[in-house]
């Protein structure tokens, strides 16, 4: 899914896909090209995908979250679908 913060701040997160223990998000970088990173419940922990999946479905204060929490993912990097 697409993603776009309510606060219209621009944010490195474009887009999303939730599935049952995780969540990918998709970075934009600098260079504009876009790479997802997942994030497990068994890297990140239940709690912090529970809450990333919440406020990406309601366009709630994602790279907020992130940069604040430093939530560890999986880095493995998913193209965009």
């Amino acid at each position: 899914m697409n993603y776009k913060s309510i606060s219209n701040k621009k944010g490195g997160v474009v887009s999303f896909v939730i599935e049952k223990d995780s969540i990918t998000l998709y970075f934009k970088s600098k260079d504009g090209t876009i790479k997802g990173f997942v994030y497990s419940e068994e890297i990140s922990g239940k709690e912090n995908v529970e809450i990333l999946k919440k406020y990406a479905l309601h366009s709630l204060q994602l790279n907020s979250f992130l940069s604040k929490n430093r939530i560890r993912c999986k880095v493995e990097k998913r193209e965009l679908i």
